[in-house]
């Protein structure tokens, strides 16, 4: 009997340690999204991301989303576009340092955009990457794209299209249609995505 004891013991302190080792390897891989607005943590309940594609002017645009939401009333948003021209990986986009506030028209407005100028019967029309930073809470609608705004990057640090993740952070001022303003800081780790 004392054997049987010893050796179910045995199984579950083996079964035990590979669950724990099993664990500490995953928690690297955990997908995880955190920001503050003014200075406050935010509570994120659910994180979802997806990668669509659109042709316009003849080419290929793509673009990742990422949701981070607390219910239904409070929810951020950063999103990232690359053209075929930049060359991004399949199903992936480019590990780089974004503008989010769209306050500029041409690659020479901005150390940030890479841009393409059409030519043609498109003669004047720039495709340029970005990204853009939104946030819905308490009823209101922020935006990073906003008239004389400097300060909204979105930096990605690691795209995996194999395994479909991304990683990064992204820093903002944001403002509603009252031009109330915050600031918002975050980042967020494989964060796993699906392509549209």
């Amino acid at each position: 009997m004392k054997k049987s004891i010893n050796k179910i013991l045995a199984f579950f302190s083996i079964l035990l340690a590979s669950v724990t080792f099993t664990n500490c390897g995953e928690d690297e891989f955990k997908p995880t999204v955190s920001y503050t607005i003014d200075g406050e943590n935010q509570k994120v309940a659910t994180v979802t991301a997806s990668l669509t594609f659109e042709t316009q002017y003849n080419h290929e645009g793509r673009s990742l989303y990422i949701t981070a939401a607390a219910g239904l009333t409070k929810m951020l948003s950063v999103a990232i576009s690359n053209w075929d021209y930049q060359n991004p990986p399949d199903n992936g986009i480019l590990t780089k340092t974004y503008d989010a506030t769209f306050d500029f028209e041409t690659e020479a407005d901005n150390d940030l955009a890479t841009c393409l100028e059409l030519t043609g019967d498109n003669a004047g029309v720039f495709l340029c990457d970005g990204a853009l930073v939104t946030y819905l809470g308490n009823s209101d609608i922020y935006f990073s794209a906003f008239d004389s705004n400097t300060e909204a990057t979105v930096t990605i640090t690691a795209c995996s299209p194999s395994k479909r993740t991304i990683s990064g952070s992204f820093t903002a001022k944001v403002q509603n249609f009252d031009s109330q303003e915050l600031t918002i800081i975050g980042e967020f780790k494989n964060v796993k995505y699906t392509v549209q």
